[in-house]
């Protein structure tokens, strides 16, 4: 983006959410600062910039940005090549999904914090419900065909957090059809420089500390 003021990205560490502006900006190469603030000691002057609270925010300059799916049009309107189809009705159904997939995040954080194994039980079906209509639309090589979509950053993170689960990743996979383009689509964007480096090189130990932090039993998801 040329002229225009230095991008800083307001993160936690773990965030779902922020790592999709990351991938965004490092799959269109813009150069940005990071800063990550504790969430649950939010500084006065993050709350006095940002109304909603939530990470991530954008600050450009001194005007800032919130929400991701916000912040990743922006980029990508100010940064070619886009990223969402110039066709009005692929471009719906893009954003449409990008939408959907917010439960797929809800949905995953919900299943890690179950106290037992049948909560455990009942909230994984309930991700997998959300899934597998995202799963069924995949069509290859990436989401929407050829070309790396802002739909791919949004569902990176969720894949990537699935990975860290195996039994969980392998039930899900062997769910969807037979002829499903979903599994070449995860391996396919997992090892992207792009989604690979939009977290820290801890980020599988710092997520799953994370989690038995707060008193959950990861064997269920082993």
């Amino acid at each position: 983006m040329p002229n225009s003021p230095k991008l800083k990205l307001i993160s936690f560490v773990l965030c779902p959410f922020v790592q999709r502006a990351v991938i965004v900006l490092r799959h269109k190469g813009v150069d940005f600062d990071i800063e990550y603030i504790d969430i649950a000691n939010k500084p006065q002057w993050y709350l006095d910039k940002v109304p909603t609270g939530k990470v991530p925010a954008l600050f450009v300059g001194d005007e800032v940005l919130f929400e991701s799916a916000i912040i990743n049009e922006y980029l990508d309107e100010t940064t070619p090549p886009p990223l969402l189809s110039t066709d009005p009705w692929q471009r719906a159904q893009q954003r449409a999904w990008i939408n959907y997939s917010d439960q797929l995040l809800m949905g995953q954080y919900a299943m890690m914090t179950a106290q037992n194994e049948d909560e455990f039980k009942e909230r994984k079906e309930k991700l997998f419900a959300t899934a597998l209509p995202l799963a069924a639309k995949v069509a290859g090589p990436y989401f929407s065909g050829d070309a790396f979509s802002l739909v791919d950053a949004a569902v990176a993170p969720f894949l990537m957090r699935l990975s860290l689960l195996p039994s969980v990743r392998d039930e899900l996979l062997g769910r969807v059809a037979a002829d499903s383009a979903f599994p070449a689509w995860m391996e396919r964007l997992l090892p992207l420089d792009t989604v690979k480096g939009s977290v820290k090189p801890e980020f599988a130990e710092l997520w799953k500390a994370f989690f038995k932090e707060r008193g959950v039993t990861l064997s269920l998801a082993a």
